[in-house]
C-alpha cells in the first residue's frame, strides 16, 4: 500500500501571528558562513535552503537603489547561513541569465515566507522595476523600532527622524554588533560612495557588511518582537501588530507604485518625518 507524502504546512502570515513567528527566531551570531551566488546553479541550490524557512532576512545593495539606479547585490539570511546574490553576474543583456535570476527570486513574492527587512522602500522599487519581482509579506525593522520606543520605552529617547540600521544594531545588539569589517566597509562607502557595490570581485569587507546587515536585522527583529509580546497586554499587542503589519506592507509599495503613498505609510505607524 502506497504511503501518501504529506507536505509541510506553510504558515499564512497575517497581523495576528507574524510577531509570534519573529519572536521564535534565535538571535543569530553576526559571523556566519557566507555563500556568494554567481551562477544559476548556485542560485537554485540556495533557493532550496531559503524556501525551507518561514522567516528570513533580506536586504539589497546598489547604486542609488531605486528603479533608476543599479541593483548590485541581494543578501538573504537564514538562522544558519547568509547568501549573497551577485545581481551583476546576471546582466540585463543576457536574457537567459536574467530569467534564471527572476525565477530564483520568486521566494520574495511568496506570502508564506516572512521577509525581515530594514526600510524596504528602495529595495522594493528596484526589485520590481529592474527584475520584475513584487516584494510582499515584510516585517519592517525600522518601523518596528520606532513603534517599540513609543509603546514599550515611554520614558526613553524618542526618535525625531527614522533611525538608521547602525543605530538599531547598537541599541538592541550592543556596540559589538558594529564589527571592524562593517565599520571599514562603511568608511569605504563614505569615501567612494555606493559605487563600491559595483566593484568585482566584491571586496571581502563589502561581503561582510552585506552579511552583517541581514544577520543584524534578524537579531533586532526577534528582540523587538519578544519585547512587544512580553511588555504589552494582549489588547495592546493586537493593536501594535495591526499597525506594524499594515505599515510594513505599505512600505513595499510606497516608492514602487506611487510616491503619494508616503503619507499613508507614515500615518499608519505615526512615524517621524523622513
Amino acid at each position: 500500500m502506497e504511503q501518501k507524502v504529506v507536505e509541510k504546512q506553510r504558515p499564512v502570515f497575517s497581523a495576528n501571528n507574524f510577531l509570534a513567528s519573529v519572536a521564535q527566531v534565535a538571535t543569530p551570531q553576526l559571523t556566519k558562513a557566507i555563500k556568494l551566488i554567481t551562477t544559476p546553479d548556485e542560485l537554485q541550490e540556495a533557493v532550496v535552503e531559503i524556501t525551507s524557512q518561514s522567516v528570513i532576512a533580506v536586504d539589497c545593495e546598489g547604486i542609488d537603489l531605486s528603479r533608476a539606479g543599479k541593483l548590485c547585490v541581494i543578501q538573504v539570511a537564514t538562522e544558519e547561513q547568509v547568501f549573497v546574490i551577485d545581481v551583476c553576474a546576471f546582466p540585463k543583456d543576457n536574457s537567459d541569465l536574467r530569467r534564471a535570476l527572476q525565477s530564483g527570486l520568486q521566494f520574495l513574492e511568496d506570502s508564506s515566507i516572512l521577509k525581515i527587512m530594514f526600510d524596504p522602500r528602495g529595495d522594493s522599487d528596484a526589485l520590481y522595476h529592474q527584475i520584475g519581482i513584487t516584494l510582499n509579506t515584510v516585517f519592517d525593522v525600522q518601523i518596528a523600532e520606532v513603534l517599540f520606543v513609543k509603546t514599550c520605552e515611554p520614558l526613553g529617547y524618542k526618535y525625531r527622524f527614522r533611525p538608521n540600521l547602525t543605530t538599531c544594531l547598537e541599541k538592541r545588539l550592543g556596540r559589538h554588533a558594529i564589527t571592524t569589517g562593517r565599520a571599514n566597509a562603511a568608511y569605504f562607502m563614505k569615501s567612494g560612495g555606493h559605487q563600491m557595490w559595483d566593484i568585482r570581485p566584491l571586496p571581502e569587507n563589502m561581503l561582510s557588511y552585506a552579511a552583517q546587515d541581514v544577520l543584524g536585522c534578524l537579531g533586532v527583529a526577534s528582540i523587538l518582537a519578544r519585547g512587544f509580546l512580553n511588555s504589552l497586554s494582549s489588547n495592546s499587542v493586537a493593536i501594535i501588530s495591526d499597525r506594524l503589519w499594515r505599515a510594513s506592507q505599505t512600505a513595499t509599495t510606497t516608492f514602487r507604485d506611487s510616491y503619494t503613498a508616503v503619507k499613508q505609510s507614515k500615518a499608519l505607524a505615526n512615524l517621524p518625518n523622513i
